[in-house]
């Protein structure tokens, strides 16, 4: 309960920042949480809602981050699909 308080806490943080090195940093925590392989499912999936909601209102996000986020995602379905064969 408490750790998806931060969660939400960190996502608004994210989302309510003017400054594009807080958003930046936020984003990279959101990303690092979410890639931890001891966090629980339902915390992973919240960390990544989070990081959405950013990418998607963050007054201070440029279109490179966002690119660069889409990298990161594809890259993990690459590996992903490449683990499971």
């Amino acid at each position: 309960r408490v750790r998806q308080k931060l969660l939400s806490l960190i996502g608004r943080i994210g989302r309510e920042a003017r400054s594009e090195t807080t958003t930046g940093k936020v984003l990279e925590v959101l990303w690092e949480l979410a890639h931890l392989p001891t966090l629980p499912t339902s915390l992973v999936q919240q960390a990544l809602e989070e990081h959405l909601g950013i990418l998607s209102d963050a007054y201070a996000v440029k279109e490179t981050v966002k690119r660069n986020y889409i990298i990161k995602c594809i890259e993990d379905i690459k590996k992903a699909s490449q683990q499971s064969v």
